[in-house]
């Protein structure tokens, strides 16, 4: 299965630079689908992170 997700460009056109976190929407289908960014852990984790977004918060929450 193949699953193509079309983004409107007026979103994404300054995505990596805004504070929106995430883009959701409902078709005329049974199915929702949500794109968030990807932000750095806050805790040490041992991961790759160069390529996430910068994480808003300064300390972890619950």
């Amino acid at each position: 299965m193949k699953l193509k997700v079309f983004i409107p460009s007026d979103f994404v056109k300054d995505w990596n630079t805004n504070d929106t976190v995430g883009y959701n929407t409902e078709p005329d289908v049974s199915l929702q689908i949500i794109v968030e960014k990807d932000f750095k852990c806050l805790d040490e984790t041992t991961e790759d992170q160069s390529d996430n977004f910068e994480n808003p918060h300064t300390t972890c929450q619950e």
